[in-house]
């Protein structure tokens, strides 16, 4: 059954994507009025320590942090600015198998930036810290919306407990091959 969740303003915590992989973004030169982009995984914070456990949506199993295991969307209504900034990883990994930051030719981290300039002060931040799949690296996305509706729909199939994501995280986050 999909689920559409409300996180608009002080909703936004009700989510962590620090273990999500931005699928696809289109970092255009000029933001467009709305945006909507595809979002493997993120965190449901449902357990009882969270103040928002009681404002979840209904339906949703409330033990647990619930890990996605799948692919959500995330909207953004009334863009009106914003930033990213791309770490581009390199294909090769150090001894340890860990990714590392691609460099340039001059030993500097390999960075893609943009900006989208606002004039508000008034906007609400959203802001994602994870990977992105294209290009691939780690990224940072801080989005302003001037009262504008920000949701993500996913699909409740593909919540598991977090802690079986986090034995096995390899099993459960994006394969970029596969999908």
């Amino acid at each position: 059954m999909k689920h559409i969740i409300d996180l608009t303003k002080s909703n936004f915590d009700k989510m962590d994507f620090t273990e999500a992989e931005i699928m696809n973004f289109d970092y255009r030169p000029e933001p467009p009025p709305s945006i909507s982009f595809p979002i493997w995984g993120g965190v449901l914070l449902v357990s009882p320590m969270w103040k928002h456990r009681d404002n979840f949506e209904d339906g949703l199993k409330r033990t647990d942090e619930l890990y996605v295991a799948g692919k959500g969307i995330i909207r953004i209504n009334r863009l009106i600015g914003g930033n990213i900034r791309i770490a581009h990883y390199d294909k090769v990994r150090d001894a340890k198998g860990r990714t590392q930051i691609a460099k340039t030719s001059g030993g500097e981290d390999q960075v893609f930036k943009r900006t989208w300039p606002c004039a508000t002060g008034s906007a609400d931040e959203y802001l994602w810290e994870c990977v992105i799949s294209q290009p691939y690296g780690f990224c940072v996305l801080r989005l302003l919306s001037e009262g504008g509706k920000v949701t993500y729909e996913f699909d409740d199939k593909d919540m598991i407990p977090l802690g079986q994501y986090l034995e096995n995280p390899k099993v459960y986050s994006y394969n970029r091959r596969t999908q």
